[in-house]
């Protein structure tokens, strides 16, 4: 998620690619009938003060800088096409202009109704992408799966891009949080780390290492029966 994102904040895509440190946090809060909220967040402001020095510009190393504007618009477009979107509700989206934090946050009545969502929202606005998450959630067995599906030209699209830009992705990174109502019996993954309470899973790693396929995303979680 969603995202990862991401979406027609494709204005802030160009933002990421301005900044020296950014990062992508997806949350999945389930419910034990397999519903259950997801909040995508992208992070900036580890370089808040960077970024208010280029919103000030029109352009920057041949990027037009988004305006703040061009960046509201585009969150509202994310939360109608969400709106739409089949078993998908409670579509809320926040916006700190001071941290530079955008976050989309919508309930979801199974969990499958999140899947691909990212990938179609960024459809929409003719932006391929073939990195993406999938969720399952057995509700008799207890059992959370979370599946990355890989694409190696995102690696090939990532050496097309100017050194400047790739030296972008060296501080950025992706979350990924888990949460649940029962305690958590075992962690497929072994990057991912379980909360004190076992009631919450969390696994973050480096995009470069995203980029070039070298980490895996792929989960299963066993929830206590």
């Amino acid at each position: 998620m969603l995202k990862n994102y991401i979406t027609k904040l494709i204005l802030l895509v160009v933002l990421l690619s301005l900044t020296s440190c950014f990062e992508i946090i997806e949350e999945v809060n389930l419910n034990k009938d397999g519903s259950g909220d997801f909040v995508l967040t992208i992070n900036l402001s580890q370089s808040k003060s960077k970024i208010t020095s280029i919103m000030l510009l029109d352009s920057i190393n041949g990027h037009k800088v988004p305006s703040r504007e061009g960046i509201q618009q585009g969150m509202i477009e994310v939360v109608n096409y969400l709106k739409k979107s089949k078993g998908i509700y409670n579509v809320t989206k926040k916006e700190d202009y001071e941290n530079y934090v955008f976050s989309v946050q919508c309930s979801f009545k199974n969990i499958n109704s999140i899947n691909n969502l990212t990938k179609e929202v960024l459809g929409k606005q003719k932006v391929k992408i073939q990195s993406y998450n999938t969720y399952e959630y057995d509700v008799s067995n207890k059992e959370f799966t979370k599946e990355y599906n890989y694409d190696s030209q995102l690696l090939k699209q990532y050496n097309k891009l100017p050194v400047d830009t790739k030296k972008v992705f060296e501080n950025a990174s992706y979350t990924g949080i888990y949460r649940f109502n029962e305690q958590i019996q075992s962690v497929s993954n072994t990057k991912a780390k379980v909360s004190k309470s076992k009631k919450a899973a969390m696994l973050r790693v480096n995009a470069i290492d995203l980029i070039n396929g070298h980490t895996k995303l792929n989960t299963k979680i066993q929830l206590a029966k």
